[in-house]
Parts: structure tokens; C-alpha cells; sequence
């Protein structure tokens, strides 16, 4: 049997096949969206170009124009999926990649915390924004939107990499795939 190789006991089909993911591999993507998220939330994302005056703005910048205008639950809204949830992700991630047996609840916090992290959305929402204003002004992207952009795909191979199972393997201590589990 190969390891890496999950089986099915009754037919012999390959269930799962993992790759081998290594800790130093996630967190160095890990580390990447970190320095990528501090860059994303400094610059501008945008900078519109109109009859002469120029206007650009951060991340925060948004959130608070958006909060200002009298959308305080379309502010928390961006806030908590763009800026607080994915910082947290981020953060958590390295954290407990840091750790030789990461605390569970850390790992539970991680899982629970994935699906309100939409940076995709966001990033997609900004770029139909951007063609919706093309005709109106014109638009340079910052140096904010290509990392978010970057971080969007980074996180992307993050969990394409099963950073999570790997850091459950640590903590559980499971047995390779193809081991007969003791009944």
C-alpha cells in the first residue's frame, strides 16, 4: 500500500490521494498573504481620474465613506468579510503553523471562520465596479487590488493544499492513509 493513499477496505478503489502537503509549504503562502493583506489595506485599491480631479481610496477609506453615507450594515458587512475575517484567517493560520500540536479550538475557530472570509466576492465586486465606471472616469488600479487579487488566490491554494487536515493530522496524530483502523 501506498502511503498518502486512502482505500476503500471492501473493493480496494483509491478513496482520497494526498499529496504530501508540508507545514513549511502553507506557511510560507501563509506568511505571503500576510505581507500581501498589510499592503492591500495601506494603498489605494482604486484611483478614479475626473475632469481633472483625481480621488482614491483604501480599503478603511470605503468602509468608513460607506458608513459615513448612512450604510452602516453594508459597512460592518464589507468590514467583517474583507478586513477583520480574512486578517483573522491569516493570522490564525500562521499561528498554529507555528505550533508543533496547535490548540484544537484554534483549529475549529479556522473552519468556522473559512466560509465568511469573501475576499472572492469582494475582489469580483470591485472589478465589475471598475468595467460599470469605465465609461464614466478612468480608473487606475492600486496597488491594493492586485493584492488582493494575489491574496484571493493564494488563500485559494491554501485550501486547495489541505493546510487545515494537515494541521489536524498534528493534533490527533492520525495514522498514514491505508492503515487498518483497530475495531
Amino acid at each position: 500500500m501506498q502511503p498518502g493513499l486512502g482505500v476503500c477496505p471492501r473493493c480496494g478503489a483509491v478513496l482520497v490521494r494526498r499529496h504530501g502537503t508540508r507545514s513549511n509549504d502553507i506557511l510560507s503562502l501563509a506568511l505571503t498573504c500576510a505581507v500581501l493583506f498589510l499592503i492591500a489595506n495601506i494603498y489605494p485599491i482604486v484611483t478614479l481620474e475626473s475632469q481633472g480631479q483625481r480621488v482614491s481610496s483604501t480599503l478603511l477609506g470605503a468602509i468608513q465613506l460607506l458608513w459615513l453615507s448612512g450604510m452602516p450594515f453594508v459597512s460592518l458587512l464589507v468590514l467583517a468579510t474583507s478586513f477583520l475575517i480574512p486578517g483573522a484567517e491569516i493570522g490564525l493560520l500562521i499561528a498554529a503553523l507555528l505550533k508543533s500540536a496547535p490548540d484544537p479550538r484554534v483549529l475549529h475557530l479556522l473552519e468556522h471562520l473559512r466560509p465568511w472570509a469573501m475576499l472572492d466576492v469582494f475582489v469580483l465586486g470591485v472589478l465589475v465596479s471598475i468595467r460599470k465606471l469605465a465609461d464614466m472616469a478612468d480608473i487606475i488600479p492600486g496597488p491594493a487590488l492586485w493584492a488582493f487579487v494575489m491574496i484571493m488566490l493564494l488563500t485559494t491554494l491554501m485550501r486547495d493544499n489541505s493546510s487545515l487536515q494537515t494541521l489536524w493530522a498534528r493534533v490527533v496524530r492520525l495514522p498514514p492513509f491505508g492503515t487498518p483502523h483497530a475495531r
